[in-house]
């Protein structure tokens, strides 16, 4: 009998460590925010007119959601990098600079200094529509 309780409990323990695993994965996936993105295949680099900052797009090509391009802006100035931009279904990225801070790639107009797209919260965007019978 007390064997029959440690195969249980082994069971069950390896079922909550594979619970929690998940758990993790799919929360780094979804809400962690633009820092902890795959890195992906460089594209193309995009100065700002003064070459103050630079926009550097990146393919990245996943089998759960296909792919999706990266936007990693350098301030030049500190030498930082940051993610700005996120947006899935897309494999190539259009960027134009409209002033030395503000950017616009596929169509999203941003702020350098301030502002940053991910398409995660925008997916209503990018569910389909349930049909309507």
């Amino acid at each position: 009998m007390e064997r029959k309780n440690l195969v249980v409990f082994g069971i069950l323990a390896a079922f909550v460590v594979l619970l929690a695993a998940t758990g993790i994965s799919l929360y780094h996936t979804l809400f962690d925010g633009l820092q902890n993105l795959p890195e992906g295949t460089k594209l193309s680099e995009y100065p700002s007119p003064s070459s103050a900052y630079s926009v550097t797009i990146y393919r990245v090509s996943n089998d759960k959601m296909g792919d999706a391009v990266r936007g990693e802006l350098w301030n030049k100035e500190d030498g930082k990098r940051t993610n700005i931009f996120w947006q899935i279904g897309q494999s190539d990225a259009t960027v134009t600079w409209s002033d030395d801070t503000t950017v616009s790639i596929n169509g999203i107009v941003l702020d350098v200094e301030t502002d940053t797209y991910d398409w995660r919260d925008h997916a209503e965007d990018y569910l389909e529509p349930s049909s309507q019978s």
